[in-house]
């Protein structure tokens, strides 16, 4: 979201230290007017259609349950932020908005949001700092729009991760090849780019010319000297061309950016080692239990479609004279409509683990944005022979399943 010089109003929702420290910072500007404050344990957020002028709400609860019932809200042109993003957005003095001309504010900004990510867990905010990174970027430099892109390194491509005032056909298309456009040469090279007036296609290697852009910065994320994405800033206005300064500026913004993306990794990595593990101790649990063979399969199926938020997660028994896998047991309430029948794609799962002994994996585009769909089937064996298959369908934005695969192969061992 980016704020214009105007004043928004405002809802927040919950009653607690966070919605304190919210209403301290929105009290004191001028750029926002607190039109409804609903305690979430006692009101219903549907409350909040009843303001049409609503412009932005502040949700200051750490309930995943509330952020999904105001998002089914569906209120057009309502921004939803968390307190972190509102105190953020409504700390830069009495108007809320930076003067982009005055170091100091700009200086006492970067200061805020450093003692901001030491403050929290950044692993669990790594989106939402993004954005914020982003929106300070814009506003305190008095931009129109602007984007993070992340890199691909296997593809050698940089992709829109977070944008603002980009249309949503622009970011869903975006690739930029490394080498290729203003971006991709700064991936390449690893040097920031000021550029105003229309870039030199010859030497940019650029697509076909942005007329509407006067002036635009494109700055590099490095983490431990590698490249890991570009944060680009962009300007309509004739009279508004960055300088020097604003480069420096945008290339601290960007190094910030970084830090994020790498404390973030650094955390996922630790978190679905403990996942991993916490889900094989409930497999075991479950197993334990004083229940048929059958209601322990289901149960764990249920699990593993909870724990990973799948689509479904189905065993079948292995049938080797025939050499078909028939269902046994799913993560469906309706396993009566698909138990003992063949397994759907048999051609191509049953196929290829007969074949190969080893788990299959595909992935297709979801046809929705950025999902895509995911399919692994693991084989289970005993005495080195295929007795049954694991199958588990996600739908996710992910690009790989790494950790899957691996509790997969773990529980299938169990089931063995």
């Amino acid at each position: 979201m980016q704020l214009k010089s105007r004043q928004y109003t405002i809802a927040i929702v919950g009653i607690n230290r966070e919605c304190a420290a919210v209403l301290s910072s929105i009290v004191e500007t001028q750029a926002a007017k607190i039109i409804r404050i609903l305690n979430s344990e006692t009101e219903d957020v549907a409350e909040l259609k009843k303001y049409p002028q609503l412009d932005i709400i502040v949700n200051t609860t750490n309930d995943i349950e509330i952020l999904q019932r105001l998002k089914k809200l569906n209120l057009e042109h309502v921004d939803i932020i968390s307190g972190l993003s509102a105190r953020i957005l409504f700390s830069t003095g009495r108007s809320g908005l930076i003067a982009s001309n005055m170091t100091e504010d700009k200086n006492k900004l970067l200061n805020s949001l450093h003692e901001i990510r030491e403050a929290i867990y950044l692993s669990r905010n790594r989106d939402e700092l993004l954005k914020l990174v982003l929106n300070v970027a814009i506003r305190s430099s008095k931009a129109d729009s602007g984007s993070i892109m992340l890199l691909d390194a296997k593809k050698r491509t940089l992709h829109i991760e977070i944008a603002d005032g980009l249309n949503s056909d622009i970011v869903a298309m975006t690739k930029q090849k490394v080498g290729k456009g203003i971006a991709g040469t700064v991936a390449k090279t690893g040097n920031p780019l000021l550029l105003n007036g229309p870039a030199n296609r010859d030497v940019y290697a650029t697509g076909p010319e942005r007329n509407d852009i006067s002036s635009s910065i494109c700055a590099p994320l490095k983490i431990a000297g590698e490249i890991a994405g570009v944060l680009c800033i962009n300007s309509k206005a004739s009279d508004r061309m960055f300088s020097e300064p604003d480069l420096r500026y945008v290339q601290n913004l960007a190094d910030f950016s970084a830090d994020i993306i790498k404390a973030a990794g650094e955390y996922e990595k630790v978190a679905n080692v403990s996942f991993s593990l916490s889900l094989l101790d409930n497999a075991r649990d479950i197993f334990s239990l004083k229940y048929s063979f059958d209601e322990r399969l289901n149960l764990l199926l249920l699990k593993m479609v909870n724990a990973y938020k799948a689509e479904i997660c189905n065993y079948y028994d292995y049938d080797r004279d025939k050499k078909v896998f028939m269902a046994k047991a799913s993560s469906s309430f309706n396993i009566k409509l698909i138990k003992g029948k063949r397994l759907k794609l048999n051609e191509f799962f049953s196929k290829q683990v007969v074949v190969t002994q080893k788990p299959v994996m595909q992935c297709i585009p979801d046809g929705s944005g950025f999902n895509k769909k995911w399919y692994i089937a693991h084989p289970v064996k005993l005495d080195g022979s295929i007795t049954g298959l694991m199958f588990l369908h996600i739908i996710s934005a992910r690009e790989e399943m790494k950790e899957e695969m691996s509790v997969l192969e773990k529980i299938s061992e169990m089931i063995s």
